[in-house]
Formats: C-alpha cells, sequence, structure tokens
C-alpha cells in the first residue's frame, strides 16, 4: 500500500499545496508545529517541508523528522535561496532542495523521480550487507538541480555503487551531460564537485554502518569503497574530526 505525501507548511498555504497537481497521490497537509505528532501517525512516502523565511526553525524541524522518519525522503522549500542553506538542509537529511518560488514542473518532476525511488526496491539499498538483524538504512541525502532528474540519476548511481571505482566520466554518463556541464550544475547547486560530493556520501554511510556492531572497519571500508583502509582513516577524520573507531565507541558511550 502507497503511502501519502505529507505537506509541512503553514495553514495559509495548505489549500495550494493541496490544489497541486499529484496525479492521484494522496496528499496530508500539517502545520510546522503539527509536524512531529503528524508523521508519526502517517507513513508518508515522500515530505515536502516548506519553511517560508523560517530556515532556521525549518533546518531543525528537518533534523527533527529526519530522525523520526530516516527512510522517508524529505524535500526542503524555503524562500531564502542563500547556497548556505542549501548545503545545511542537504546536511540535516533533506533529499532535495528548492528556492521558492520554485517552478511548478521541476517540483512534480522531483517529487516523481523521489516517489519512484522510494517505492522502488532499490530503495533500500543494502546490496553488500547481510539482510538478516538489520533494519531500514537512512536515505544519503541529496540536493535537487534545475535538471533534477539528471543530477538524481548521478546520485543514485553513487548510492548504489559505493564499493566500486566512481568517476566523473561514469556520473556525467548517468546524468547524460558533458563532463564540464554536469560538473557545473552539480557544483552549483550542492557546493561541492561531484566527486567531493561522492566522497562525502561514503562517509555518512560509513557513520551509518559504524552503528551496527557486526561489521568492524575493515569491512565498513570496502563497502564504501576504500581498499585501503589507511585512506579511508584519513578521509573519515578529516570529515568527521575522529577516527572510525573512535566515532564507533563514541556511539556505544552515548
Amino acid at each position: 500500500m502507497q503511502g501519502p505525501i505529507v505537506v509541512i507548511t503553514d495553514k495559509a498555504f495548505h489549500e495550494l499545496y493541496r490544489s497541486f497537481p499529484l496525479k492521484g497521490e494522496q496528499v496530508k497537509e500539517c502545520t510546522p508545529r503539527e509536524a512531529p505528532d503528524f508523521v508519526k501517525k502517517y507513513q508518508a512516502d515522500l515530505i515536502l517541508l516548506d519553511c517560508g523565511f523560517e530556515v532556521e526553525k525549518g533546518l531543525r524541524l528537518l533534523k527533527e523528522i529526519k530522525a523520526l522518519c530516516p527512510d522517508v525522503p524529505i524535500i526542503f522549500l524555503t524562500d531564502e535561496t542563500s547556497n548556505n542553506y542549501a548545503v545545511e538542509a542537504f546536511r540535516e537529511g533533506a533529499r532535495a532542495f528548492m528556492g521558492k518560488p520554485a517552478n511548478i514542473f521541476e517540483l512534480q518532476d522531483t517529487i516523481e523521480e523521489l516517489l519512484k525511488i522510494k517505492r522502488s526496491s532499490k530503495e533500500k539499498r543494502s546490496p553488500f550487507i547481510p539482510a538478516h538483524g538489520t533494519g531500514p538504512e537512512e536515505p544519503i541525502q541529496t540536493i535537487t538541480t534545475d535538471k533534477p532528474a539528471c543530477i538524481l540519476r548521478a546520485v543514485r548511481y553513487i548510492e548504489e555503487n559505493f564499493s566500486d571505482k566512481i568517476s566523473l566520466d561514469i556520473l556525467a554518463k548517468e546524468a547524460t551531460l558533458s563532463k564540464y556541464h554536469f560538473s557545473r550544475l552539480f557544483s552549483r547547486h550542492t557546493g561541492m564537485t561531484p566527486l567531493k560530493f561522492t566522497t562525502f556520501m561514503r562517509m555518512q554511510r560509513a557513520k551509518e554502518l559504524l552503528k551496527r556492531g557486526d561489521l568492524n572497519v575493515s569491512i565498513i571500508a570496502m563497502q564504501v569503497g576504500f581498499n585501503d583502509l589507511g585512506t579511508f582513516i584519513r578521509q573519515f577524520k578529516k570529515h568527521n574530526g575522529m577516527t572510525p573507531t573512535a566515532y564507533k565507541n563514541s556511539l556505544k558511550k552515548s
């Protein structure tokens, strides 16, 4: 059974989203204040979080909702279009970031693409991990672009091929763009080059895997694409301020 799309925004905008053409999708609206209890009640397949100009409050709510619904993609919309806010939303768990007024066709394409990914078997993304004893994994965060479907295809390729070598040539091909155009478009909307973004996503996945007690650091390194353990440790420390082992021990203490 398919879940609804949950829209979190001020009550004044509920009617606007209710009339949005979503091809028969069930839409549930709530205010930011109601959101935590609301998302617990409804098992959404997608969440739209429209924070207007209240970006800081929106980011805090995004973090809270992501903790409650780690496997549900979230589109973060705001009237503030600073790249800094985009990166913050990305880091707090947004699957897509869009400034307002949003292009209705771009938003519709992004919704359809994310629902397709969420409802497919690939959304679980666990080809390298034994299925027994695991819960749903938190999807890697992404940012949308002027052509979200193109960028999402490249991002999805990264997510499904962590253990393989990932090059700019491969990602540009997945996005059906030239390397030059792909790199410019990708960097403009994520604040990172495609390869830096790939490393960042690998580090995020490594943190998720470190929460499990049955995987050692060497196995995790290989699963996120590092054949050399030393390189993995250096990259992890660079991104997280501590070694993978120290991070794992900190989780036990907390």
